[in-house]
């Protein structure tokens, strides 16, 4: 919605509402006061319903996720995580199921499709794309978690600009951030601790 909002103030020469820079407070009536044409009104009304739909969805499959995981303490331990939200902690909590089966981090990588594929050629082993294996939709969801994890937490930080700078190519390093943040979902999992940076 927020992508949709800047191509829209391009389109229409209108300027953006502050509300929209993060997302936050009462945007759809700051989005209804802004000077608008007939026609673009219409256009708004239109991506104001279409996120009221999405944001009741979220809310429908947030409260299912709660009831199928509970609220225990392994789910407040996994949203300790700087920019793991609910959605992220339960999901990752309903595929791994029981945790304690993995016995090395490598295992769980390899089991949500993080782990990359690796080539040799000659005295070089350099990491190739990730393996087309395990839960799309939560690797998917990793690797959002990733880049919010990146923004909030200045250790996720420094590990994203580290891979950026070995593997030059922002994809490739965001993956490995997610790989990271699997890790250290799962030893909170198994821990039942909440996340502290330094001991990660």
């Amino acid at each position: 919605m927020q992508t949709a909002h800047q191509g829209f103030s391009a389109v229409f020469g209108v300027t953006r509402a502050k509300e929209t820079e993060r997302w936050r407070g009462d945007v759809a009536t700051a989005l209804l006061a802004l000077p608008l044409e007939p026609h673009a009104r219409l256009t708004m009304e239109s991506h104001l319903r279409e996120l009221r739909f999405y944001q009741n969805e979220l809310s429908t499959v947030e409260e299912q996720l709660s009831a199928m995981v509970g609220r225990g303490k392994a789910l407040a331990c996994l949203q300790s995580v700087p920019g793991v939200g609910q959605v992220v902690a339960t999901s990752f909590m309903l595929e791994l199921f029981c945790p304690e089966r993995f016995q090395r981090a490598e295992e769980v990588t390899s089991y949500l499709g993080l782990a990359p594929m690796v080539r040799h050629s000659g005295e070089k082993t350099p990491s190739g794309r990730l393996r087309p294996v395990g839960q799309t939709r939560l690797r998917s969801l990793l690797i959002e978690a990733a880049w919010m994890w990146r923004q909030y937490d200045p250790y996720a930080r420094e590990l994203y600009n580290r891979f950026l700078g070995r593997m030059g190519i922002a994809q490739k390093a965001i993956a490995a951030v997610a790989r990271k943040l699997a890790v250290i979902l799962w030893r909170l999992y198994v821990e039942q601790r909440p996340y502290r940076c330094a001991a990660a």
